[in-house]
């Protein structure tokens, strides 16, 4: 782990208050259809989207969406356009929650569609990886790698979704060699293999608590 200094270098440009959401399995309909709608909207802007990590695994490892998630997890082109995608979602009837950018553009954004959020990682070439950001706490920033990946259409939940061709590798490299076995207890920028936090200086009381609550939900587990 990376600690920084300096200025944050990403921004919320919009920036929803977090409200509590209800787990997708008691909404696994209305949540399927939202994912349905998400990808047509982020196909007709040319995004070039895939499904990834947790929407991924419970539609791989279980047939559905992970009953104790919160959002759905999609993946498009760090070069996708932000106004096509927004034009697109509002149109179906999405509202704009979250945005973040760097200095090179938009890394991220969020949308909702009554109960459910949809969560964009724009996904950018870097090197031999492709790599998603986001904000962690109020300064950090959190770097997710993704192997590059053929986009295949694949039956899932009913519907037919763009998702990586080498799936099983896919989720390899996201959560490990264990993807197949269920976690009771997970941080989503402590627990993943593939993600590296720059703790910058002012969030280290921040991340202190965080890992504090982490370890003793794993003692409890």
């Amino acid at each position: 782990m990376r600690l920084r200094f300096g200025p944050p270098p990403i921004v919320r440009t919009i920036d929803t208050p977090w409200a509590p959401r209800r787990p997708l399995g008691d909404v696994q309909d209305e949540a399927l259809h939202a994912l349905g709608l998400a990808v047509a909207a982020l196909e007709e802007a040319e995004a070039r989207p895939w499904v990834t990590y947790g929407t991924l695994l419970g539609l791989v490892r279980e047939g559905r969406l992970l009953p104790n998630d919160d959002d759905i997890d999609l993946a498009v082109s760090g070069g996708a356009d932000p106004a096509r995608i927004s034009a697109a979602m509002l149109a179906r009837g999405f509202v704009a929650n979250n945005e973040e950018r760097d200095a090179e553009g938009v890394i991220k954004q969020k949308f909702e569609l009554g109960a459910i959020l949809i969560d964009l990682f724009f996904v950018r070439q870097a090197g031999g990886w492709w790599t998603d950001l986001s904000r962690a706490g109020t300064y950090s920033v959190l770097r997710s790698t993704h192997p590059p990946v053929e986009i295949v259409r694949r039956q899932y939940g009913g519907l037919e979704l763009p998702v990586p061709a080498q799936t099983e590798a896919y989720l390899v490299h996201c959560y490990g060699p264990g993807w197949r076995q269920p976690v009771t207890v997970w941080s989503w920028f402590l627990s993943p293999p593939n993600a590296e936090l720059s703790l910058h200086w002012r969030d280290l009381y921040w991340f202190y608590r965080q890992r504090r609550r982490f370890l003793k939900r794993l003692a409890k587990a």
